[in-house]
């Protein structure tokens, strides 16, 4: 069993089995939603110091800056971080949807527009080309991502294209609130005062 300290005087996020040490994909098992966005944080700012490398996020429901075009919230998080030119993350974007089968004006069309403006497919995407641009070496995914996926194979669709070219990541973390999804190995997560962990 491991615990995670943050920085909390009295808390710690505690784990059993411990936090992940080898690759492969894990389930956090969490009974109470609204511990999420702290398990997240937490587990976003041990792996990060960890590695010196980005957890990709893919949330349930994206957060977009609604005053920026879709293409400024794929590429500015990177370009932040990271300090590459504007141009080079948008040629690395294009080279990460070379040899994809999909409509790219509609997706053209998408990446002009303003986020209140996309449809729920192009918002899934969008946060995804924006979490893989950052070169992560895990991802961190909500449960909800996993049947996505799953009609979006059906359809042969580029999120799934997308997804499963680019994350045979040595990690990939998806959160549930009951039990541990086919394939992943379960780890049951706790918030508990620092005197009983």
């Amino acid at each position: 069993m491991s615990r995670l300290f943050t920085g909390h005087a009295t808390h710690c996020w505690q784990f059993a089995p411990n936090l992940p040490e080898a690759r492969g994909h894990y389930a956090f098992i969490l009974p109470e939603e609204d511990q999420h966005p702290a398990l997240i944080d937490a587990l976003c700012r041990h792996y990060t110091n960890l590695w010196r490398a980005p957890l990709a996020l893919l949330e349930a429901r994206p957060v977009f800056v609604s005053n920026l075009r879709v293409w400024e919230n794929i590429i500015l998080p990177t370009w932040y971080h990271a300090g590459a030119p504007l141009g080079e993350l948008d040629a690395r974007m294009q080279a990460m949807l070379a040899g994809l089968q999909y409509d790219e004006a509609a997706l053209q069309r998408a990446l002009a527009q303003l986020p209140a403006q996309l449809d729920t497919p192009h918002r899934r995407l969008a946060a995804l080309l924006r979490a893989l641009l950052q070169h992560p070496q895990a991802v961190l995914l909500d449960e909800a991502w996993l049947a996505w996926l799953a009609q979006s194979r059906a359809r042969g669709s580029l999120l799934s294209q997308l997804y499963d070219r680019y994350t045979a990541l040595e990690y990939v973390f998806v959160l549930s609130n009951h039990e541990a999804p086919e394939g992943y190995t379960p780890i049951s997560c706790r918030w508990v005062s620092e005197e009983s962990a």
